[in-house]
């Protein structure tokens, strides 16, 4: 598990300082995920590895498609999931998304547009209930959030989290036996 956590703290570095995870990090993790748990626990664990990452890029794929999540954010959950299986996986993701609920939340506060993305949001998925169409989430100005609006009324600067932190400190919670 030291492996996964020293991966995923480059993964960190790497989405701050270049806001982008590299290919050959996730392949290494993802192969490495593998062949511990292949060597460990045999070809059940090995396949629970597998079926975990692609499970859980699966699963988040949508979000990363209405342009919630990065493409590196996917891929870094597949190699979680190629470390832990699906259930340690889907558990340290749920500590990462409320991990990323919280940091969200302190960037609103910081730069006091909480009402406006809290509108965005709704206007967002009153769009989409009612022309039954996914769009790009797009919480930037002069973007249109939903039909006829001009985008002029929002002032939200782009203000996306970088989510390898918390799918670190996701991971480190699961790891470390909090539950």
């Amino acid at each position: 598990m030291i492996v996964l956590l020293l991966i995923l703290l480059a993964a960190v570095y790497t989405d701050y300082r270049r806001k982008k995870i590299p290919n050959w990090m996730i392949i290494f993790g993802f192969i490495s995920g593998l062949v511990i748990r292949f060597l460990h626990g045999g070809f059940s664990t090995g396949l629970d590895g597998m079926l975990g990452a692609v499970f859980l890029a699966a699963v988040f794929y949508p979000i990363f498609k209405i342009g919630g999540l990065g493409g590196g954010d996917i891929k870094l959950f597949a190699v979680v999931g190629s470390y832990l299986g699906i259930k340690g996986g889907i558990t340290s993701l749920i500590f990462a998304f409320v991990f990323g609920a919280i940091f969200s939340l302190v960037k609103m506060l910081h730069f006091h547009n909480f009402k406006e993305r809290i509108y965005y949001f709704a206007s967002y998925m009153t769009d989409i209930i009612l022309t039954g169409k996914w769009k790009l989430y797009e919480a930037s100005e002069g973007t249109p959030f939903c039909e006829g609006d001009t985008g002029k009324s929002l002032k939200i600067p782009k203000q996306k989290i970088h989510f390898a932190l918390p799918v670190f400190l996701g991971v480190a919670i699961y790891i470390g036996g909090v539950i």
